[in-house]
């Protein structure tokens, strides 16, 4: 009887400990890698054809399998900057195959605001949403993209350009300190030929110094980048290469990442930070082999625990 439950208790510790090994493993290969913030211009500068291009090329290359694996590695949030307000239009969502319809419809639905260009409260509300989302403490990076086609500011709250462009900088700021890794931007139309909105967008842009592209095909530029874009027709182009370019640098693709989709109900309950405890982590697997291990020691030395059938 002894070695049985000796055998039965070898084998226990091992199936555990192979499938805290395999959950680790798992809960690593689809994880949220990379949370991506999306800021779009809805004020009135945009015509409502050209805002239905931005929604639609982007909706388009999320939803892209051959661009983004929908396999829970990329949270996803978009907001929209226009009038006197920033607006959440998808809240931080992790693109899942069965995520992404309703991320897609929630960005074909939105409702451009018209009115000013109060870039600072975007970038501010964006920079709350990624941070607030459960997560943030285990994504590896935390990228912002910005597509504007003009300067920041709302004309009918007495905001000038002058006060919008330090306002943003100082949103800018405001991001990079509570953890922002990195904001691209798109300039379109305006900054082709408008010196000072371009260089605006250079000093937006980080990790600096920022550098810029000027023409649809990115390459890879590093982080802290703007990309000029003639017009609104080039926008789906222009986005498609952007966030594959971030990908890329966050080392995401459909290529290399496992394509089974996200577990988002593991084995094991997840703790405070989303993560699985006990067993799926290493104090978990070092706890468990502690008691099988005391337990073991226990059937060993039956002089300290008797273990004999009494009929």
């Amino acid at each position: 009887m002894k070695k049985t439950l000796y055998s039965l208790l070898v084998m226990a510790l091992i199936f555990s400990v192979s499938h805290s090994v395999f959950a680790q493993s798992n809960t690593r290969d689809n994880r949220v890698e990379l949370q991506l913030g999306f800021l779009i211009d809805g004020s009135a500068t945009v015509s409502a054809q050209d805002f239905q291009t931005i929604r639609s090329a982007l909706a388009d290359t999320l939803s892209n399998q051959t661009i983004v694996p929908q396999n829970g590695s990329v949270e996803v949030t978009v907001v929209q900057f226009s009038d006197s307000q920033a607006r959440t239009e998808v809240a931080p969502t992790v693109i899942t195959a069965s995520s992404i319809d309703n991320i897609v419809n929630q960005i074909q639905g939105i409702d451009q605001g018209g009115g000013g260009t109060p870039l600072w409260l975007g970038i501010d509300r964006v920079t709350d949403l990624i941070i607030g989302s459960p997560n943030f403490a285990g994504a590896s990076r935390q990228i912002v993209n910005v597509a504007t086609d003009g300067q920041p500011q709302v004309p009918n709250d007495g905001v000038s350009v002058a006060t919008g462009i330090q306002r943003s900088l100082d949103a800018r700021d405001r991001a990079q300190t509570r953890g922002i890794d990195e904001l691209d931007a798109e300039g379109i139309g305006q900054a082709i030929t408008d010196t000072s909105f371009r260089n605006f967008l250079l000093d937006l842009v980080f990790p600096q110094p920022g550098t810029l592209i000027e023409n649809v095909n990115i390459g890879n530029p590093g982080p802290g980048f703007v990309v000029l874009v003639q017009n609104f027709s080039q926008f789906q182009s222009a986005i498609e290469d952007k966030v594959t370019t971030i990908l890329t640098s966050v080392g995401i693709s459909p290529g290399n990442i496992d394509d089974e989709p996200r577990d988002d109900d593991p084995d094991t309950a997840p703790g405070p930070d989303g993560r699985p405890v006990p067993f799926d982590t290493p104090a978990g697997m070092a706890l468990l082999i502690a008691v099988f291990g005391f337990m073991l020691f226990v059937l060993r030395n039956r002089t300290a625990v008797d273990f004999s059938i009494r009929k």
